[in-house]
């Protein structure tokens, strides 16, 4: 059964073949812990690490508001700041203070240094890291990072459009770098907020190995053309395990100084760990240049794997009933041919071409086209062996077109299995494109 099903999945990618027609991951793992544990010993009711209680800087935020809002005192207290206008004076916020980036290059023409600055408020909390153009600190749960003209860019940033540099960090962080102890990933599109700013989201679980647990991580990217020649990006990423109440209100004040709605639910991250089932964990995996989800009791098939490239098979003892594989390769052939047929009406003559093709093992009863979804192109082919007329396998073969490449999921059954047909198809329709 294994070499008539290699046979088989190497019979129909010949066939199509010829047809014509981190920022923070380790650093802020060691310093959760530290946080968790000191918090562990502290005081309850303590806020911030400092030499003043929570109450007593509210009283002192309180007292400075009130203070800039009297015009008998006016001038007294800078006003509330926003990212761009340059003011570190600023003393109202409770959670936040003032810090500068900079970052000096030479001017291309003159030869001379320049220097670009930028003010940033971020957590007050004995967890921070300043450095040039760099900062980041954690405080409740929450962890910053934000950068001036930083090293997330793509290295032709300044080529590039403000969404274009956004999408790139977001992709690098969750295609290229994918993290195999994400679950149940969940992003948004990357979407203007205002001026030459943008904004997206991605959330998931996390087991966390320490704490023998799952966690669900918020993730807020920011980034923003403060000016021709400074590009600010931030990353923010909230921990739900380390939240408190004190979260929500450093939320709200990083809110009001950088501009954009951070992502944090407290009660619809516990909602999402209550439904969570770990013994149905759909599994992140990156093969072929495609990175998609696979059930947890999919395993990958070394033996295939060498023959046909990445194969997965669902385990029944020590058998197995179900086949997914996923491949890639180089198209010579314009994918417009096969458009070209289906616009005439032609279809069965391509899948009587595939038929004359093959050695007479396989017959192929279906060939259509297929929603595109992520590709430029793309068809769907079904077939199966059969002996005397009783079919031993199926096959669903979907193919798509990206630029200059064809990619193949293929899902293999037994018969009265639709598991791997099943699966190829969520597959094709959900799978993101990856760096190779």
């Amino acid at each position: 059964m294994k070499q008539k099903r290699i046979a088989y999945l190497l019979i129909i990618a010949m066939l199509f073949s010829l047809s014509g027609c981190d920022w923070m991951e380790e650093r802020a793992r060691e310093q959760a812990l530290e946080s968790i544990a000191e918090r562990e010993t502290s005081d309850k009711t303590s806020t911030l690490e400092g030499s003043i209680s929570g109450e007593e800087e509210r009283a002192t935020a309180e007292e400075n508001i009130i203070a800039a809002e009297d015009p008998a005192v006016a001038g007294a207290v800078s006003a509330k700041p926003v990212l761009g206008d340059g003011n570190a004076d600023y003393e109202g916020f409770t959670y936040l203070y003032a810090d500068e980036l900079m970052t000096e290059g030479k001017n291309a023409e003159t030869g001379a240094t320049e220097r670009e600055r930028l003010v940033v408020y971020i957590p007050r909390s004995n967890y921070s890291d300043l450095g040039g153009n760099f900062a980041s600190s954690n405080a409740w749960g929450l962890y910053l990072n934000v950068s001036l003209n930083g090293f997330q860019l793509p290295n032709d940033y300044q080529d590039k459009t403000a969404k274009e540099n956004l999408e790139y960090i977001v992709k690098s962080e969750f295609t290229v770098n994918y993290n195999d102890d994400y679950r149940d990933i969940t992003s948004s599109a990357v979407e203007e907020t205002g001026g030459p700013a943008y904004r997206a989201t991605v959330s998931y679980i996390e087991y966390d190995d320490v704490g023998n647990e799952y966690n669900v991580r918020y993730n807020t990217y920011f980034l923003k053309q403060v000016s021709a020649s400074r590009i600010v990006v931030i990353q923010i990423s909230v921990h739900s395990e380390e939240a408190t109440e004190q979260t929500e209100e450093l939320v709200r004040e990083l809110e009001s100084f950088y501009g954009f709605d951070i992502d944090w639910d407290p009660v619809a991250a516990a909602q999402r760990l209550d439904g969570f089932d770990p013994q149905s964990v759909w599994v992140t995996v990156k093969e072929a240049g495609l990175m998609f989800e696979i059930p947890d009791g999919w395993i990958k098939n070394d033996v295939f794997t060498e023959e046909l490239g990445p194969t997965y098979v669902h385990a029944k003892g020590v058998t197995y009933d179900s086949v997914l594989t996923v491949s890639k390769q180089y198209s010579v052939y314009d994918w417009g041919e096969f458009e070209d047929y289906f616009a005439a009406g032609m279809g069965d003559m391509i899948l009587d071409e595939i038929q004359a093709r093959d050695t007479g093992v396989v017959e192929y009863t279906e060939i259509s086209e297929i929603d595109r979804g992520n590709f430029d192109y793309a068809v769907k082919l079904i077939s199966h062996i059969s002996t005397e007329g009783k079919i031993e396998l199926s096959q669903t073969t979907y193919l798509g077109y990206k630029g200059d490449y064809m990619y193949y999921v293929i899902g293999v059954d037994d018969p009265g299995v639709t598991m791997g047909a099943e699966l190829a198809k969520y597959v094709f329709e959900t799978a993101r494109f990856a760096d190779s």
